[in-house]
């Protein structure tokens, strides 16, 4: 017997099956230039691709960004 290797619960839809960073990367090429990131606070306005650019950039110098609100 085959057993799943995750529940998808009572959704018809069954679970993406792919990495955060995979389906990551599928946005970006999708939606490169569609917003990602709005902080008023910060005046920051993040497209798809900037996002990558930064999560990049902070995954060369070890450091853990939090994106909040």
């Amino acid at each position: 017997m085959r057993k799943l290797s995750y529940i998808s619960g009572t959704s018809n839809k069954p679970l993406i099956g792919q990495t955060i960073g995979v389906f990551f990367d599928h946005i970006i090429e999708k939606y490169p230039d569609n917003l990602a990131i709005i902080s008023m606070h910060q005046n920051i306005r993040w497209t798809y691709e900037k996002l990558q650019i930064e999560v990049n950039r902070c995954a060369k110098v070890n450091c853990a960004p939090v994106v909040l609100e």
